[in-house]
């Protein structure tokens, strides 16, 4: 039951992501949608988790994009490090229209 939940969630990512706003905040687009994004993010990681808790077993498929994501990951975390601010780095706090290291 729970795989079926995961998958769902992942489809409703898809589908409400591009079309999420909250009118009354001054970032209309980026920001919510990220919230947005997160949240889906960790409803259906806790639930896999859970899921794998309960069976006593985790399953976790490999693919050719492993590489590349794991490299950006890299890429990311040394820019953050060897910024001047790392925390502005790693938050995206003045929005100059670059991802951060946490986004």
């Amino acid at each position: 039951m729970s795989n079926k939940l995961v998958k769902f969630i992942i489809i409703i990512t898809i589908i409400l992501v591009p079309l999420f706003y909250f009118p009354i905040t001054q970032e209309w687009f980026q920001f919510n949608k990220q919230i947005l994004l997160a949240f889906l993010i960790l409803i259906a990681a806790g639930l896999w988790l859970g899921n794998a808790v309960r069976d006593r077993q985790l399953k976790v498929i490999r693919s050719p994009l492993d590489v590349p994501i794991l490299l950006i990951f890299v890429v990311y975390a040394i820019a953050t490090i060897v910024s001047t601010d790392r925390f502005a780095s790693a938050l995206n706090i003045y929005g100059a229209g670059l991802p951060s290291f946490l986004a």
